[in-house]
């Protein structure tokens, strides 16, 4: 238990425990948070705040870009989740008003390349040995399977996908897919 979370009073020492015990359910997770927060309260107690409802934004900013120096985005990110999420746990059990942590920006760290190779030659050969009812069928599922594998994520709402196949009128085109056809 943190100096500064006991001190505050026997509620918080009590919500502090029970945001551990009760909040999370992955054990790793958990033990991830336990860590985040700990060290963040070693790190106020370090630069003189004595008492939970001294901590500002400013604090959890300065305490954010100091760990910045050391740890990679992604942990760094990490520990200001864990901060915000016990001040949440804090504020709901009334210990304290605001929760400091919640204006605070964490460094931005996007992946913008899938760690799934991908074989275009063979894709390319695959799909031009095919006939177009075959190429059709394989672009639905392959569209279906990626609208899935994107819409299951949790930052994007809505996706839509737009094939067009270049045939003949004539083109009998597979079931599945007429129903899609504005023609």
């Amino acid at each position: 238990m943190p100096a500064i979370v006991a001190a505050a009073s026997p509620r918080a020492s009590r919500r502090y425990l029970e945001f551990f015990a009760v909040a999370i359910e992955n054990p790793n997770t958990r033990a991830a948070y336990f860590h985040a927060c700990r060290r963040f309260f070693a790190w106020c107690e370090h630069k003189g705040l004595d008492e939970l409802v001294a901590i500002e934004p400013m604090h959890v900013a300065a305490y954010i870009r100091n760990l910045s120096k050391d740890f990679e985005k992604p942990t760094v990110k990490q520990h200001l989740a864990a901060i915000r999420m016990l001040f949440d746990w804090l504020v709901v059990g009334q210990v304290v008003a605001i929760n400091p942590a919640h204006s605070v920006r964490g460094p931005k760290h996007a992946i913008k390349r899938g760690k799934t190779s991908v074989d275009r030659e063979t894709s390319v050969v695959t799909l031009t040995n095919l006939s177009l009812s075959e190429r059709a069928n394989a672009l639905f599922d392959a569209a279906h399977r990626w609208h899935g594998a994107i819409w299951n994520t949790s930052s994007v709402t809505r996706v839509s996908i737009d094939i067009r196949l270049v045939a003949a009128p004539e083109t009998e085109l597979p079931e599945k897919l007429r129903k899609y056809t504005n023609y």
